[in-house]
């Protein structure tokens, strides 16, 4: 079987993680994957940055189509990306290059895209052979948002999108779900299929107006659980300079100041906390600021740095607005932590309430506040959930589950589409 992967970059955010992780899992099952890219920073020969081998006229398409993508921002003007997040209308300035440069392949895996894929002359292309999409967010079935925040806009068309500064029925938003809608018209059910990481966001596909014709599947985002494996929590925080007496609260993101991981709430949680229980919050991810007695880790790379950062904490806090099934929430369990976080998105999928963490109801700070005290306070139950958080991971959230069913999905299309 030749798989290719499209994805954004070969490393960054969850999402281009999840891809590169899915890549080399199935070149351990002797696939032959393939991954294209728009921005190459390793130099793993597998992975194929499709600017190197773009002709002039691709160039000279490139530039118009940025130009293009730029004037229409500059128009409808998106709000500040750190109060809504970002906006990609899926018309991405490398989408025609794409197409004209694809390698021969027996299925295509489509992953996230801020400026390589544009969807209209991809699936013009590849629309009769199979293909799937492993969605990181709900980008592929609105006109521009990454999370609807509560806008249920994109069941129906778009348009007056709140997330643009000049909303109107036919901005922005509008234009790009009905550029989505022409990309997949001619699509065969059978040939292309959403795959969404949680329940959460296969829910979402069902009733979106662009995607409901599809049979999205479910398959779980899959962890490493050799990599990300409890490590001695004397060890771990020795390496990390924290004292063993410690009760030390995790926190992980990206952009910790990105406003949809909850940062401000968790903050507003602490406050409210019993004064005689002293919590040392540490924060692992970029910061633009930081505040005083939070402890910064910065950005980590690789799965041992990750693991003892996990390892090192009492709990792992994810006080999201919003979020698909975030990687950090299943590496934190594998490493055996209890996870806190409110009831949204995929949460609910890994955490159940009272056995491997706590969910609070979306943005009660207080009640997060509470299970926090709960679990710091508690060390009975917080070893015999970071024991469940262990084995659910093990059990139901292993890599190797999670590539055999997106395995299965592959030979099932290429086998359908040989009818």
């Amino acid at each position: 079987m030749k798989i290719t992967h499209i994805c954004e970059a070969d490393s960054g955010g969850g999402a281009m993680l999840a891809a590169a992780k899915l890549h080399k899992a199935m070149q351990k099952l002797g696939i032959d994957s393939k991954v294209l890219v728009r921005i190459k920073m390793g130099n793993d020969p597998s992975f194929l940055n499709i600017r190197e081998n773009l002709d002039p006229l691709d160039w000279i398409d490139y530039k118009l189509r940025r130009f293009r993508n730029k004037r229409l921002k500059r128009k409808y003007r998106p709000r500040p990306m750190e109060q809504v997040g970002p906006f990609s209308t899926g018309m991405g300035s490398l989408g025609n290059a794409l197409s004209r440069n694809l390698p021969e392949s027996d299925i295509f895996a489509l992953h996230w895209s801020s400026d390589l894929i544009d969807l209209l002359p991809l699936m013009k292309t590849i629309g009769k052979r199979p293909a799937f999409w492993r969605m990181a967010d709900m980008n592929l079935m609105t006109g521009g948002c990454h999370y609807s925040m509560g806008c249920d806009h994109f069941q129906q068309a778009c348009g007056d999108c709140p997330v643009l500064q000049n909303p109107a029925p036919d901005d922005l938003s509008q234009y790009a779900l009905e550029r989505k809608s022409k990309a997949f018209a001619d699509t065969d059910p059978k040939h292309f299929h959403p795959v969404a990481p949680s329940r959460w966001l296969k829910k979402q596909a069902d009733r979106s107006s662009l995607l409901k014709r599809f049979d999205t599947i479910h398959i779980p985002t899959g962890v490493n659980t050799d990599d990300y494996r409890p490590i001695p929590r004397s060890n771990a925080r020795q390496r990390l300079g924290l004292e063993n007496s410690e009760k030390i609260l995790l926190f992980a993101a990206e952009d910790v100041n990105d406003l949809r991981k909850g940062f401000d709430l968790l903050l507003d949680s602490l406050r409210r906390l019993p004064k005689s229980l002293h919590v040392t919050p540490v924060a692992m991810g970029k910061a633009h600021s930081r505040l005083e007695g939070i402890r910064y880790l910065g950005k980590l790379d690789g799965a041992e740095a990750l693991a003892v950062a996990y390892s090192a904490a009492d709990a792992f806090v994810l006080p999201t607005r919003a979020d698909n099934l975030p990687n950090v929430a299943l590496e934190a369990m594998a490493c055996g932590l209890p996870v806190l976080s409110f009831d949204v998105g995929g949460m609910p999928d890994c955490v159940f309430d009272g056995e491997t963490g706590f969910l609070a109801p979306p943005e009660d700070t207080l009640m997060l506040a509470k299970n926090i005290e709960t679990v710091l306070t508690n060390e009975a139950l917080r070893k015999e959930m970071g024991e469940k958080c262990r084995t659910l991971m093990l059990n139901q959230f292993n890599e190797n589950l999670s590539v055999q069913r997106y395995v299965a999905l592959c030979e099932k299309m290429i086998e359908e589409a040989g009818r």
